[in-house]
């Protein structure tokens, strides 16, 4: 893995901005003209000399390596998701960074739906279990741990980590009926994407575990109940499309659906003081939590 050397700084998009170009010159590639996609927990940049989407990680190699793994199996099983730029050396480390080089995804005028996901959860739970690729166990608390542990001492942040101590004993009791096996982990409508052919793509495969299922379908359950952000047309789609299996029946789902709803108000959390959309968002989450309640309309922000 090739290495450049710089002092580390804030992950923004201006950074962000010169790790890539750093990167592309490194790999040979022309950064100028590449425009940004979407800045999160990791920064997508689009090029425009070569059709490659340049992936910039603020740290973890393992977590990136585990993703460009999983991303060939994939592969290797036809299975529709994001392709590595297999000509480019990668991965590589900038400015504290990891970069990794993926196919450019040409895209189609109508989004990836809940149901489509849904299909793409059946198709990657049928996978046959990898041989070599070992993952590491799934554990549902792992991001909502490491932003609470940076989140300081004021009483939100103290009530979440109380919280969290709670469910973790519920969680481990927890009676799953699905065998275990690969999840996405993190499977929703901005982590995938339909093609220019029509197909559905799934992305962002860093969080990709081995793990009770439950979780992927939960994750997509919980935009019907408790969100209301899909109809329930759309999801009797996703029943349908996990040939009848409604996840929102699972006498645990209550427990998925606070375990998930914990670790978005962590996020939430970091994020307060960006706008007051934020810090309004963050009060009603946490009236939420702090009554007991499943969460009551909620706002993806």
């Amino acid at each position: 893995m090739a290495h450049a050397t710089s002092t580390p700084v804030s992950f923004t998009t201006d950074s962000a901005t010169d790790t890539l170009v750093s990167a592309c010159e490194i790999a040979g590639l022309d950064p100028v003209g590449a425009s940004l996609i979407r800045h999160g927990t990791n920064a997508n940049f689009r090029l425009a000399s070569r059709p490659v989407m340049v992936r910039i990680a603020p740290g973890h190699l393992d977590v990136v390596q585990k993703e460009l793994a999983v991303a060939r199996w994939l592969a290797g099983n036809g299975f529709p998701a994001g392709r590595v730029a297999e000509d480019i050396r990668q991965p590589l480390q900038v400015d504290g960074r990891i970069v990794t080089f993926w196919k450019l995804i040409d895209t189609h005028a109508d989004p990836a739906r809940v149901p489509d996901i849904m299909r793409l959860l059946h198709g990657l739970h049928q996978l046959p279990q990898p041989s070599a690729l070992t993952l590491p166990l799934f554990d549902p608390f792992q991001h909502t741990t490491q932003r609470l542990g940076t989140a300081g001492a004021d009483p939100d942040a103290c009530f979440l980590r109380d919280s969290c101590a709670e469910l973790r004993e519920r969680w481990v009791n927890l009676e799953f009926t699905l065998p275990p096996g690969v999840i996405h982990a993190d499977a929703h409508e901005q982590n995938a994407l339909r093609d220019r052919s029509g197909t559905v793509v799934l992305l962002d495969l860093e969080a990709c575990a081995w793990g009770p299922r439950e979780w992927d379908l939960g994750v997509l359950a919980m935009r019907y109940q408790p969100f209301g952000w899909i109809s329930q047309d759309e999801y009797a789609e996703c029943v349908a499309a996990y040939d009848g299996f409604d996840i929102t029946q699972w006498p645990g789902y209550p427990v998925l659906v606070t375990v998930r709803a914990l670790s978005m108000t962590s996020w939430l959390l970091l994020k307060a003081g960006q706008s007051a959309d934020h810090a309004a968002e963050l009060r009603k989450r946490m009236a939420d939590l702090r009554a007991g309640h499943l969460p009551q309309g909620w706002r993806a922000l």
